[in-house]
């Protein structure tokens, strides 16, 4: 999953951010950073050809990251993820579902469903120069009809 960040953060933000800001948003990333989502169920890693090209994750309300790789960009694959990003954000809570995008990436979750509500900032947990975002709300007419258990999403990508 670091290899998809890296290479989704170097050649994907299209200059919105300069590289000393993409060096303290990925400073201190390892493999291990990802490990949590994992263990929680709650990540969707996506495959082409046996490689990882793509990856969601997302907590109760919330859609934490979705990175592909520049290989796949404008293919679908960003669309799928974040659909299923937003019900895995959905299952078990009824809360209103809310990202942080990169300025980049703002008109692909407009596009998704997603509200501009405000701009902010992000600062890796470890320090450095904070990385310019935009908060988003999910739009009411984009949550899934039915809400399913995590297990049940999962289940339905075997």
């Amino acid at each position: 999953m670091l290899g998809i960040v890296l290479a989704s953060v170097e050649r994907l933000t299209g200059g919105h951010y300069d590289a000393d800001q993409i060096a303290a948003w990925t400073r201190d990333r390892t493999p291990a950073y990802y490990e949590p989502d994992i263990a929680a169920g709650r990540t969707i890693i996506a495959e082409k050809a046996g490689s990882a090209v793509g990856f969601v994750s997302s907590a109760p309300g919330e859609l934490t990251r979705l990175f592909i790789t520049p290989e796949v960009a404008g293919q679908g694959l960003g669309a799928r993820l974040v659909r299923y990003g937003i019900e895995l954000a959905c299952a078990e809570t009824l809360r209103p579902v809310i990202l942080q995008a990169t300025l980049n990436a703002r008109r692909f979750y407009e596009r998704n469903g997603f509200m501009y509500e405000s701009e902010g900032a992000y600062a890796n947990g470890t320090g450095g120069i904070p990385v310019r975002i935009a908060n988003m709300t999910l739009a009411p007419s984009f949550y899934p009809a039915e809400r399913r258990s995590v297990s049940q999403i999962m289940e339905s990508l075997s």
